[in-house]
């Protein structure tokens, strides 16, 4: 993939915590329409906070998504974020792309996400791996997911924030588990999860209203 394609994926992995799906690609689709995190990456100019100005202003504007116009909810916090990851990826790798391709490994790329990108917690980071298809093998748990696993008595409880990487790969064994019995990779069952769970929700609110 291109180094733009790569940005837009993480940076939609990124936008979409705490926030709705379609809100975050559409803010991630009006950063690489404008080119922002992905061109001139080497231009002198283009540092951490000249980015979180540019992208603040981006993401505080109202954004055109499959349902109708909306704001995004964290402008500043995720426009820190994502600046400080394009200021963490150049000063170890200049790009995205120069990062898979020296790394290769998708274990040491997670570890490094989480230990040295602002914003990319064991989520983030396994969504952005799974996504791009450099790996199937690590779950992407959100909240379909945790219901799923909590429903059908995978575990007893699950934390909301699992943003320790430990903690993370405890409950992604017993995902990981019960996609063996599946016989795919949890990257795939998790995502099928996924579409299911978000279909069931939208099923129970049209219900309930």
């Amino acid at each position: 993939m291109t180094n733009r394609l790569l940005w837009r994926e993480l940076s939609t992995c990124v936008l979409s915590s705490q926030v709705p799906y379609e809100v975050a690609r559409a803010a991630a689709h009006e950063l690489d329409r404008l080119g922002i995190l992905y061109s001139g990456a080497s231009e002198k100019q283009r540092t951490p906070s000249w980015l979180s100005r540019k992208i603040e202003r981006v993401l505080s504007k109202r954004l055109n998504t499959t349902a109708g116009y909306r704001r995004y909810r964290f402008p500043k916090s995720r426009a820190n974020q994502l600046a400080s990851a394009w200021g963490a990826i150049r000063e170890r790798f200049d790009t995205l792309s120069d990062l898979l391709r020296e790394v290769e490994d998708p274990i040491q790329i997670r570890t490094f996400f989480v230990s040295s990108v602002s914003g990319v917690g064991p989520k983030q980071a396994s969504m952005f791996l799974r996504n791009i298809g450099f790996s199937y093998e690590f779950a992407v748990i959100d909240t379909h997911v945790s219901a799923f696993m909590l429903r059908t008595g995978l575990c007893d409880y699950l934390p909301s924030n699992l943003g320790s990487l430990p903690q993370y790969e405890y409950y992604e064994t017993i995902l990981k588990r019960e996609a063996a019995v599946l016989g795919f990779p949890v990257g795939i069952v998790d995502w099928a999860i996924w579409f299911v769970m978000r279909a069931a929700r939208e099923l129970e609110r049209e219900w309930h209203s």
